[in-house]
């Protein structure tokens, strides 16, 4: 049996581009939580009319879970060593006029 992953590319790309914009000397190891926002764009149908305020949470496609997939796939190895170290997620998505993603990282360790 083969597994595909249509997402293959997009996941390395999302990687290197991780990789290029933190500079940890070795990835997050231990248990781990993650908090990370996806803020996503307005329609374009809703842009002439309707203003951030009006719908502050995305309730649209694409599913916060397959989100949360994506972002951790792409940093597994590169920000953290496994992401089987994960847990404790929190994650939101809302609407934004810059969209972007932003990822906080907790080490649960006690000496850490």
């Amino acid at each position: 049996n083969h597994a595909y992953d249509s997402q293959k590319s997009i996941k390395e790309r999302v990687g290197w581009e991780l990789k290029a914009q933190h500079d940890y000397p070795l990835p997050f190891e231990g248990s781990l939580k993650i908090e990370v926002t996806f803020f996503m764009p307005l329609p374009q149908r809703l842009h002439r009319r309707a203003t951030i305020k009006m719908f502050p949470q995305h309730v649209h496609k694409p599913d916060l879970d397959n989100l949360i997939k994506m972002i951790l796939d792409c940093a597994n190895g590169i920000i953290f060593k496994d992401d089987a170290l994960i847990t404790c997620i929190v994650a939101t998505k809302v609407y934004s006029l810059l969209p972007r993603t932003e990822l906080t990282i907790t080490s649960l360790e006690k000496d850490a």
